[in-house]
């Protein structure tokens, strides 16, 4: 049974059970560098971003938490480059095996200013050193993929193929519990759901949850899934 919670995920993780989940799979928000990132003018997008807080990271302390609520390590995370390092700390410290896969889009936003253009983001897989799900073309680190116009009303979208892919390799067996604490528009359940799993979403905002609460409502299994395909960028759809 599928669950979305509307609530703070600081409260709602406390409430999951030791040892329940077999996948966070989540996008929390990143920290982004006013000016050294190009987060500077007035398009309306970044806005919107710095008005819900997308810009500011988050508490460190629910990474133990998703350590707790996971049957064994086995964390996909987005994040900036400027939580990379931390990231990496945290993993050393609790001995955990990690890969680095980068989201390249041909299309950044012109935003330069002193620094590079924002062509990349970041996705952090930690797990326990077992054996990876997912097939040859599931396991790429690096995807070339343009960034689309949003449709769901999510302004930090991330691609539905991504998504399944990266769950793809990191749930070891069909019928497993995917969590994100972070839900937004419900792309990350729309892509277990997809793929056979169950699901728990927990999002904050409103009017996200209602976004998620649609999609996630008409999400149902691809059985017939191919594997390959789905590595080749078949959809386009986004968070």
């Amino acid at each position: 049974m599928n669950r979305l919670i509307h609530g703070d995920c600081f409260h709602e993780l406390r409430q999951l059970h030791t040892a329940s989940v077999d996948l966070v799979c989540t996008d929390p928000p990143y920290i982004i560098g006013a000016k050294g990132c190009g987060l500077a003018g007035n398009r309306e997008y970044l806005k919107e971003i710095s008005a819900h807080a997308l810009d500011q990271g988050f508490d460190p302390v629910l990474l133990e938490e998703f350590l707790r609520v996971l049957r064994v390590p086995n964390l996909v995370i987005f994040c900036s480059r400027l939580q990379i390092r931390d990231y990496l700390n945290w993993a050393h410290s609790h001995a955990l095996t990690w890969a680095l896969i980068c989201w390249h889009k041909p299309n950044p936003t012109p935003l330069t200013n002193n620094n590079y253009l924002p062509d990349t983001e970041y996705i952090l897989h930690f797990w326990d050193g077992k054996k990876l799900g997912g097939a040859y073309h599931s396991k790429r680190r690096f995807y070339v993929q343009p960034a689309t116009k949003n449709t769901v009303g999510h302004q930090t979208a991330k691609p539905l193929n991504i998504i399944k892919n990266l769950i793809l390799n990191a749930a070891t067996s069909p019928g497993g519990l995917v969590l994100d604490p972070f839900m937004g528009s419900g792309t990350t359940g729309v892509a277990a759901i997809q793929l056979g799993h169950k699901f728990i979403g927990i999002e904050i905002n409103g009017d996200y949850m209602g976004v998620a609460k649609r999609r996630i409502a008409q999400a149902s299994p691809d059985f017939q899934l191919n594997l390959a395909l789905t590595a080749k960028d078949i959809t386009h759809e986004h968070a």
